[in-house]
């Protein structure tokens, strides 16, 4: 699941690339901390180290950090937007990205309390059996 939602954020990336963002697209909320392409290396980053904690199955936690915190970080932006007044519609775009940060955390901390493979921060592999004297 990590890897499908890194992958998802890297091509959320992609398209706020300054080469694929048509000038009736811009994103003037979020432009108004960093440019676009700024923000395309951010999502694009994150969302391929996830893919990469995924795929090596180590510092699960990092990628899972990642994953939300990327859309918290666009749901504090838009909701601060909305305080402002800045946008007028920051509340409904943060309410999504709060909603799908809320449903990844929910996903994973059921998965731990299943006991289903919680994501881990340990670098190391798991030892055999000591040898016999």
């Amino acid at each position: 699941m990590l890897g499908l939602i890194g992958l998802s954020s890297a091509a959320r990336g992609f398209f706020y690339l300054p080469a694929v963002v048509r000038d009736s697209d811009r994103l003037p909320t979020v432009e108004a901390f960093a440019p676009l392409w700024v923000w395309a290396i951010v999502w694009i980053t994150g969302g391929s180290i996830a893919v990469v904690c995924a795929l090596v199955r180590r510092w699960m936690s990092l990628g899972v950090g990642l994953i939300v915190g990327l859309p918290v970080m666009w749901a504090v932006l838009y909701l601060g937007a909305w305080l402002t007044g800045e946008s007028r519609g920051g509340y409904v775009t943060a309410l999504t990205y709060g909603v799908a940060a809320l449903t990844i955390t929910a996903y994973y901390v059921l998965l731990s309390q299943r006991g289903g493979g919680a994501p881990s921060t340990s670098t190391e592999t798991p030892s055999s059996s000591p040898a016999p004297s």
